[in-house]
């Protein structure tokens, strides 16, 4: 039926009456299709405006969860790399004190020598390969205006403290530019304490990430917390409640069957009763 065909007061009356179930069924229809009841031409203008604030808010709280995750990973690669640089460093230590005892002969601190000289080269190699997105992180690119702060990653002054700055850990850098040798029981000695020295700050590195860590790891923890309760306050305001939409699209076609039915029978006697006064 064209309702446009009805007319007169009551026509218009049963005109509006179909006008309003069929908003009613399209609403329903559009929350149950969409799982969306707030849209553009809401009414709800107020629910709209602090769903679409909350969403918005969310977006940039998954940004900066995003950044924890990618920052947790550089320090734990960070962290495999020093806890090598570890590992190296006290077998370099145990090599200069053994060659320090007087028992040892020339020979026998030159096979050692040999074993410090190639540890030298492993120690070497594992900073310039650490790296995390091509970023090297062991030979002082993090360190001072290179360090990675959690104000930056949460884009926000303020909210966040610690900070990951690691110095330049190369080798040159740690036993100095003269090359370190077991040849003698002196020189074994010197190295022994230059190594100490190295060992010391590969140490308080490690602490230092470990440090960053556990902040990277509240920080995030903290981030996800508010995005699960800002978007189930979204969620409140925005989401469609199924089982009620499924409900309203029931009673939105029974109205909407009855207008029309209604509408038909009033068509059908406006004729008679037109006879009749004429």
């Amino acid at each position: 039926m064209n309702i446009n065909s009805l007319s007169g007061l009551t026509g218009l009356q049963q005109q509006q009456s179909i006008q309003k179930s069929n908003a009613k069924l399209g609403a329903a229809i559009a929350a149950l299709t969409s799982g969306n009841r707030l849209t553009a031409a809401s009414t709800d203008i107020a629910s709209l405006s602090v769903a679409s604030q909350l969403q918005s808010a969310n977006s940039a709280l998954k940004q900066a969860s995003s950044n924890m995750a990618q920052a947790s990973s550089l320090a734990q690669v960070a962290d495999a790399g020093t806890s090598q640089l570890q590992e190296v460093t006290e077998q370099l230590r145990n090599l200069a004190q053994q060659a320090n005892s007087p028992i040892l002969n020339s020979d026998n601190r030159k096979a050692l020598n040999e074993q410090f000289k190639q540890l030298v080269e492993q120690f070497s190699s594992v900073v310039a390969n650490n790296s995390f997105n091509g970023k090297k992180l062991l030979n002082g690119e993090l360190s001072n205006s290179g360090e990675i702060s959690l104000d930056k990653l949460l884009a926000s002054e303020g909210e966040g403290s610690g900070s990951l700055s690691i110095e330049n850990l190369s080798a040159s850098n740690l036993f100095g530019s003269g090359e370190l040798n077991l040849t003698t029981a002196d020189n074994a000695a010197n190295a022994f304490a230059v190594v100490g020295d190295a060992l010391d700050k590969i140490i308080n590195v490690r602490a230092n990430i470990g440090s960053f860590l556990e902040s990277v790891d509240y920080a995030a923890a903290s981030i996800d917390s508010a995005i699960a309760n800002q978007e189930a306050a979204r969620s409140v305001l925005q989401d469609a409640d199924f089982s009620e939409a499924a409900s309203e699209q029931s009673q939105a076609n029974l109205q909407q069957n009855a207008a029309i039915a209604l509408a038909a029978q009033g068509n059908r006697l406006t004729p008679a009763l037109l006879k009749l006064v004429g």
